[in-house]
């Protein structure tokens, strides 16, 4: 099961209120995944910068097929066994 947002509200609760291009780092989302194919790691600490465009190869890789455009975004690996 993966778990997201469509898009950010800021990281304060001033900015909670709306989203948009005037709220500082709105387009920063949350993924939560779990299930058989996912490693069971937590809150991920490491740094890097995971986007929405990659849960569409990550949900075809969890389910054993291909993506169909090998030109998309790769999937988030911490995600995958």
């Amino acid at each position: 099961m993966i778990i997201t947002t469509d898009h950010g509200r800021g990281t304060n609760k001033s900015s909670w209120r709306s989203h948009g291009s005037s709220i500082p780092i709105a387009g920063e989302i949350w993924i939560a995944a779990i299930g058989p194919d996912t490693p069971p790691g937590g809150e991920m600490k490491t740094p890097g910068q995971w986007q929405s465009a990659m849960i569409a190869r990550t949900i075809f890789q969890l389910l054993g097929m291909e993506y169909p455009d090998p030109k998309a975004f790769p999937a988030v690996k911490e995600m995958v066994r």
